[in-house]
C-alpha cells in the first residue's frame, strides 16, 4: 500500500477513483450473488427477485458509502489538524482502497473476512502517506468510527438483552 500511495496524485477529480471503486465493487457483487445462487439453489432457498434487487441496490449502497466513509474519516482528519490537503485527496484513498480491496469478495466464504483487516491497514497507510502525516494520526482517524460502531452495537445488543429479560 505505502508504493501505491506514495505517488498517487491528491487533485485530479474523483471521477477515475470512483470508477476504479465502482469496478472492484462490481467485480465483488457479482461473484457475492453467483455463490449466493449456487448456495441458494443448494439450500432450497434461492429468491430471485432478492438477488435481482440486491444487483441494483448494491452499487448505489456501495456509493453512498464510499462518500460517508471518506466524510467521516475527513471530518476526523480535520477535527485532529491533519486534514489540510482537502476532501479529495482523503476521496480518492478511500476509493482506491475499496476498490481494490473489494476483490477479495471473490475468495469464497473468507474473501469479505479477509478484506476486513485489509481495508483498514490500506485505509491507514492510504491516509498517512496522503495526507503526509504520521500513521498512528492515521490510525486514529479510521479506528474512531470503528470503535464507535462496536460500542453502539454492543449498547444496543445489551439493552435490548435487558429489555427481552425484563419483558420476560
Amino acid at each position: 500500500p505505502t508504493s501505491m500511495f506514495q505517488p498517487m496524485r491528491r487533485e485530479g477529480g474523483m471521477g477515475s477513483p470512483l470508477l476504479f471503486a465502482a469496478c472492484g465493487g462490481a467485480i465483488a457483487i457479482v461473484a457475492g450473488t453467483i455463490y449466493q445462487c449456487v448456495f441458494g439453489m443448494l439450500s432450497g432457498s434461492l429468491a430471485i427477485n432478492e438477488l435481482i434487487i440486491g444487483l441494483v441496490a448494491a452499487p448505489v449502497v456501495m456509493v453512498i458509502l464510499l462518500f460517508v466513509g471518506a466524510c467521516i474519516h475527513h471530518l476526523i482528519l480535520m477535527a485532529m489538524g491533519c486534514g489540510q490537503r482537502g476532501f479529495e485527496t482523503t476521496f480518492r484513498v478511500e476509493a482506491y482502497t475499496v476498490g481494490a480491496t473489494w476483490l477479495l469478495g471473490v475468495i469464497p466464504l473468507c474473501g469479505s473476512i479477509l478484506g476486513i483487516p485489509w481495508v483498514i491497514v490500506c485505509l491507514i497507510i492510504g491516509l498517512a502517506e496522503a495526507h503526509e502525516i504520521s500513521r498512528g494520526k492515521a490510525a486514529v482517524a479510521v479506528l474512531i468510527p470503528i470503535v464507535l460502531c462496536c460500542l453502539g452495537m454492543t449498547l444496543i445488543v445489551a439493552t435490548t438483552g435487558m429489555l427481552a429479560q425484563h419483558l420476560g
